[in-house]
């Protein structure tokens, strides 16, 4: 093959003609660069092992046990501590609105603008008497442009300022509300703990007037239920199984107890789903094991239904409407099943004869 390639050469050489460089194939190219890629991506696999050797074992042991909780008694008793429980869970992020103060300011400029409007309306009177065409146009030369000017100035900035202090107002107000639960525990802390002085704790008395930083962390009737019960299980099991480490290290004197929500919710799951199952099978059990009455039958799927909705509003956070078309689609399965089992009942053989055996 070598000599066939030195024969061609030297007879194209010998006719005059140049011979082209041999050019690398595509194939050849597509190798290099694959061989490249796998070279690098060794490269990549083999510093992640060593990282992770590195990063394993006693190593991460240590970089783990530097991790701090933060401990409500490391604080100085007062604003200090009070500040640390506060911080410690986010039902506890409770803040007064002042909302008292803050209409009394909306009042103030709002009528402090009324009085600068009935100021310009007289100005535009007087200059509607004199020369009507003033007020139809900005540049106004008359003697009362310079005060009308100075005017529209001062409604602008107290506009401005109304504004601001409008829309606050509005974000203030759309913050929901603590629930009853939750600034209870506040407002026990700082009253048991005497956390703070007398004349300044009363700010916790005014109820209606805290907002929560929670946003939409709402419970359900189900959740306080289960909150409730564990507060009266003694504080190391519940704590136990309710709460995670983390929340157990925050307090160490067992007078704040955490929950962690995340298993309350799967509790209450569980809850709802066997009450789903017992709202659903207790009713077609009674109907098929108790020899009854019709008007019996009705009377059974009557009080199921209407302890349907009290059972939903209890384990959901359902709506209204959503509450209406579950019951309405729960009554419908039931009565559809009394019908259909009145039915197979009337219409199945007597063992005594061969006569059907009528529904009373």
């Amino acid at each position: 093959m070598t000599t066939s390639i030195a024969d061609a050469s030297s007879e194209k050489s010998h006719s005059g003609e140049t011979s082209d460089p041999i050019q690398p194939s595509q194939a050849s190219l597509e190798r290099s660069s694959f061989v490249r890629l796998r070279e690098r991506l060794h490269s990549i696999t083999a510093r992640f092992r060593l990282w992770a050797s590195e990063e394993s074992g006693q190593n991460r042991n240590n970089r783990l046990a530097d991790i701090r909780i933060e401990k409500i008694e490391d604080k100085r008793e007062g604003y200090p501590r009070l500040s640390a429980v506060m911080n410690s869970d986010i039902n506890f992020a409770l803040y007064r609105e002042i909302g008292y103060l803050r209409n009394r300011l909306l009042l103030h400029k709002q009528a402090k603008l009324a009085k600068l409007m009935s100021r310009l309306d007289e100005l535009d009177d007087k200059d509607a008497e004199d020369d009507p065409f003033i007020l139809q146009t900005i540049e106004d030369s008359s003697e009362r442009g310079p005060e009308k000017q100075e005017l529209l100035k001062e409604i602008d900035k107290e506009l401005k300022d109304y504004d601001e202090l409008l829309l606050r107002a509005q974000e203030m107000k759309a913050i929901k509300r603590p629930t009853t639960r939750n600034y209870q525990s506040l407002f026990n802390y700082v009253w048991q703990e005497r956390a703070l002085a007398h004349d300044e704790a009363q700010t916790f008395f005014y109820k209606d007037d805290f907002v929560s930083l929670a946003g939409g962390q709402e419970s359900t009737l189900l959740d306080a239920m289960i909150e409730d019960v564990l507060n009266l299980i003694p504080g190391t099991t519940a704590q136990k199984l309710f709460t995670n480490p983390e929340k157990r290290m925050k307090s160490s004197t067992g007078d704040i107890r955490y929950y962690s929500q995340e298993r309350i919710s799967i509790l209450s799951k569980s809850i709802t789903v066997l009450v789903t199952i017992a709202l659903l099978m207790i009713p077609v059990c009674l109907l098929f094991a108790v020899n009854c009455t019709q008007t019996m039958k009705i009377v059974i799927v009557l009080l199921f239904v209407l302890v349907f909705p009290g059972a939903i509003t209890t384990c959901t956070r359902a709506k209204h409407q959503e509450i209406f078309a579950a019951t309405a689609a729960y009554c419908a399965v039931l009565v559809v099943f009394l019908g259909n089992f009145n039915v197979v009942n009337s219409n199945g053989p007597n063992p005594g004869g061969g006569q059907l055996n009528r529904a009373n």
